[in-house]
């Protein structure tokens, strides 16, 4: 038994920072820097989600009642936070490999503090966009950082009760953001607001400075190579399925976004405060669900038939949505729908993890989000007509159809999560003796290596192809 100061060890295959005795060698972080680690960027994506959904909703708000902006420069404003995210997300992997997540998750909570002080300080649309800029800029640091920090720690097995814990924080802190920056818009004002948000991100900074990171290579591959190796990715089976489940969610997801406030509040007249109540139905659900992922696997028998049959729930919340007249239905509904994001959200999470041994997952993670930012801009332009063409009925069942063909379609690549099984099975208990290194299986290593075998393998970083 290996013992550090008396601390049990988890030894991370990878490469070492400069001056290491050679990039094959076993870098050790102890039990304790592993569990200081994952509450740290647990409450560290906590914040940045708390802070993120108390300001971004008052961006449109304020640039429509303070600076007078129209139709357009709503749009703007709101294309502008998501926009650069979307051509961002390769190359922020490629810096998480060259410089580690700690200082980029600090360079992100002090972006998104200056952001939201920019937008305090807005007296104008223009600096008004450059705020959105940059707080969308910085959040998308926060979002990859984190979830490459939280899925390279651990075994296989583990890997997912920390994803469990990892999307339960930033489900909290979506839920608790939205209410505070609304009592504070409501008593303050909306540059105080964003003054505030931007006070609490100095807690992020200083919990990213504290984060225990595994060691990184020292050299980020150039943005050509990123883009032929996200290439690669996407030929994965692991990897068109978690894109597959996040895009086809968030995608059928915008229409809910667009219209269901609309439907709840005007179509059938119920008030605000029944909205509000059904949403928060739906984020507590989200919630609460993730707590109990590990059971509903052991349950289903795998984790692929949680994942299709959490799509399945949500394509009949959403198509269902306009058939329902009544409070009850509604509330069991957006419950089904919490649901459904609850557990297909670390899942696809998951299945990125999976496709990739550790010094590309920061890649992955980009491929995954620019999947969903690209899903977050492309949905309006699809439903928003559709609404106007048809109705909100036809789009709210056209979103659930849409969410069960992508269910359907996921059974090409259902084995992108049963290699998640195999590997979970397969672990060591990472109990009181030193792991073992990470295990990729042999279907893992024939598809990274593409059928050749040592360093220098096409595909495969040298100081990884052992992997």
């Amino acid at each position: 038994m290996a013992k550090e100061e008396g601390r049990q060890e988890i030894q991370l295959r990878g490469p070492v920072r400069p001056g290491g005795s050679g990039p094959d060698e076993p870098v050790a972080l102890t039990r304790r820097q592993v569990r200081d680690s994952l509450w740290r960027v647990n409450a560290l994506a906590a914040l940045t989600f708390a802070v993120v959904t108390m300001s971004r909703p008052l961006f449109s708000v304020f640039a429509a009642e303070d600076l007078g902006a129209g139709a357009t420069g709503l749009g703007v404003v709101a294309g502008a936070y998501a926009l650069v995210p979307l051509f961002l997300s390769l190359p922020v992997g490629g810096l998480i490999s060259r410089w580690g997540e700690r200082p980029l998750m600090v360079a992100g909570s002090a972006g998104l503090a200056g952001g939201l002080l920019l937008a305090a300080a807005s007296l104008s649309l223009p600096w008004l966009v450059a705020a959105s800029l940059v707080a969308g800029m910085a959040q998308m640091l926060m979002v990859v950082c984190t979830q490459t920090l939280v899925t390279s720690l651990g075994e296989p097995r583990e890997r997912e009760q920390y994803l469990a814990w990892f999307t339960t924080a930033t489900s909290a802190g979506q839920l608790v953001g939205p209410l505070g920056g609304g009592f504070l818009a409501d008593h303050a004002g909306f540059r105080a607001t964003f003054a505030a948000a931007a006070v609490l991100c100095l807690g992020g900074i200083l919990l990213a400075r504290r984060v225990h990171t595994p060691p990184t290579p020292g050299k980020a591959p150039e943005l050509r190579a990123q883009a032929g190796r996200a290439r690669e990715l996407l030929a994965l089976p692991e990897m068109r399925l978690a894109i597959l489940a996040a895009f086809s969610l968030i995608f059928s997801l915008g229409v809910n976004q667009s219209f269901y406030s609309v439907y709840v509040t005007r179509v059938l007249g119920f008030s605000t405060s029944t909205l509000g109540m059904l949403l928060a139905v739906r984020a507590v659900m989200a919630l609460a669900v993730r707590a109990y992922m590990r059971p509903l696997v052991a349950l289903a028998g795998g984790r692929y038939r949680v994942l299709f049959l959490a799509m399945v729930a949500g394509a009949v919340a959403l198509g269902a949505t306009p058939l329902l007249r009544d409070v009850a239905s509604l509330t069991v509904a957006a419950a089904l729908l919490g649901v459904a994001t609850g557990l297909t959200m670390p899942l696809s999470m998951l299945a990125a993890a999976n496709s990739v041994p550790a010094a590309e997952r920061g890649l992955a993670m980009g491929v995954r989000l620019t999947g969903n930012r690209l899903a977050e801009l492309s949905s309006p332009l699809l439903f928003g007509p559709l609404a106007e063409w048809v109705g909100l009925g036809p789009a709210f069942h056209g979103a659930g159809a849409l969410l069960l063909g992508a269910a359907l379609l996921s059974l090409r690549w259902r084995h992108g999560l049963d290699d998640a099984d195999r590997l979970a099975a397969e672990a060591p208990d990472p109990a009181p003796a030193r792991a073992g290194t990470r295990r990729w299986g042999a279907s893992r290593r024939k598809q990274l290596a593409r059928g050749a075998g040592g360093p220098g393998t096409p595909g495969v970083p040298a100081h990884r192809a052992g992997d």
